[in-house]
């Protein structure tokens, strides 16, 4: 395998990132209006690239999808509706696992957040007025327009 080098930010929260969850490493980001990461797509669990050029600029909105997507394992996946550091929702699952492993599996993983539509929709910077829905319990949330996805550095 050739290596890969890939740019990993580093959240100042405190005075290094040597602690779990303060490195993140951008490996793709999803235009929501793009047809690029359908839930039918094969990009959730392939190696392909998509746009890996520009993965290091943080202002990009169009998609993108670079080797960290299926050379990186991880055991949190953050997901951000405005761009890296604001709107955002961890999913620790913490499987060691890339994204073509972890969405290639077919299956539920399941996570340590307990995430309601409605906190889900909070975290991400979205208001809903959800009072005419009924509650449902164990549903799927698939989001779509404009995320960037994130994975953690660990």
């Amino acid at each position: 395998m050739t290596s890969v080098i890939l740019q990993t930010h580093c959240e100042i929260i405190k005075s290094t990132c040597q602690e779990q969850n303060e490195g993140w490493t951008l490996v793709a980001r999803i235009a929501g209006m793009s047809g690029d990461f359908s839930p039918t797509s094969p990009l959730w669990a392939n190696e392909d690239v998509v746009s890996p050029w520009d993965a290091a600029d943080l202002t990009k909105t169009s998609s993108m999808k670079n080797p960290g997507w299926f050379s990186v394992a991880n055991q949190v996946l953050r997901v951000c509706y405005s761009g890296p550091r604001s709107d955002c929702a961890t999913f620790t699952h913490n499987r060691g696992l890339t994204l073509t492993q972890l969405f290639g599996t077919q299956f539920a993983i399941e996570v340590q957040e307990e995430y309601t539509f409605e906190t889900l929709m909070k975290k991400l910077g979205k208001h809903l007025d959800l009072g005419h829905l009924k509650t449902v319990r164990n549903s799927i949330i698939t989001l779509i327009p404009k995320l960037n996805f994130f994975t953690y550095a660990i």
